[in-house]
């Protein structure tokens, strides 16, 4: 009997162990209970943090980056990309020469999307009550001068495959890579941006149309033909029609703001 006692004793006694090597987490946070893992001796009695504070302003950094390039826009610069390039007859179409085009197009959506947050919130367009995505330099959750770094490097990517595709290309895409450029930056930003004009539209057919699906045919030095100058005619009012969509919804802030 005395012997069972004493088994029994050191039986209670493992599991008192046991019980004191799990760390009770004083929270009901989720999120902090799942950052918390047993990490020290054989013991189990020490926890240490999988996300430090640093972590998660590093995860909040990228994601505010990821909300202000508005990655969702991308689709529009890759339709009408596709479309010339599926326009050059095989004889002319080089692999390299279409990714260099698709990634010269990501970059300048990219780039037009910083310069509108930076622009638009430099001149007091974007207010604390507009509605739609939050715009990054009205918010604070960015500076003027992060998004002209953000800007520069966007901006420098398209540059850079842009000159490649233009030195291999046809010698009008000089033409239309600086009109790129001048779209970017003159859409919301100068002392008279031309989406302020009534020209957004113009501007966004322009470049999401003709520009896009002909000057992708020109980089691989492919013919253009009537049919392929109809069909860039034609893919560019849809894309516009999403900018109509979004200036009826900032119909009210951009007229108090003069635009």
């Amino acid at each position: 009997m005395n012997g069972r006692l004493r088994r029994d004793d050191r039986k209670g006694d493992s599991r008192q162990r046991a019980h004191r090597a799990v760390p009770i987490i004083p929270t009901a946070d989720p999120v902090a209970c799942s950052a918390l893992i047993g990490n020290g001796d054989e013991s189990g009695d020490t926890v240490t943090p999988i996300r430090t504070s640093e972590d998660k302003q590093r995860v909040n950094r990228l994601q505010i980056w990821w909300q202000t390039l508005r990655p969702k826009t991308l689709p529009a610069a890759i339709g009408p990309v596709a479309l010339g390039q599926a326009l050059v007859p095989q004889a002319h179409f080089s692999l390299l020469t279409a990714f260099l085009c698709l990634l010269c197009a990501l970059a300048l959506q990219l780039a037009v999307n910083l310069a509108n947050d930076l622009f638009d919130g430099l001149s007091g367009v974007d207010a604390a009550d507009r509605l739609g995505p939050t715009r990054a330099l009205q918010a604070g959750l960015l500076t003027a001068d992060e998004l002209r770094a953000g800007l520069a490097v966007t901006l420098g990517l398209a540059v850079a495959t842009g000159l490649w595709l233009i030195l291999f290309g046809h010698w009008l895409l000089w033409v239309l890579g600086a009109l790129a450029l001048l779209g970017v930056l003159g859409y919301s930003g100068g002392a008279r941006p031309y989406a302020s004009l009534g020209l957004g539209e113009f501007a966004v057919w322009l470049f999401f149309g003709p520009v896009a699906v002909l000057g992708g045919m020109l980089a691989q030095r492919s013919p253009v033909t009537g049919e392929a100058a109809i069909a860039a005619a034609l893919v560019g009012p849809p894309i516009a029609a999403i900018l109509i969509v979004n200036n009826l919804r900032d119909r009210f802030t951009d007229a108090r703001a003069g635009k």
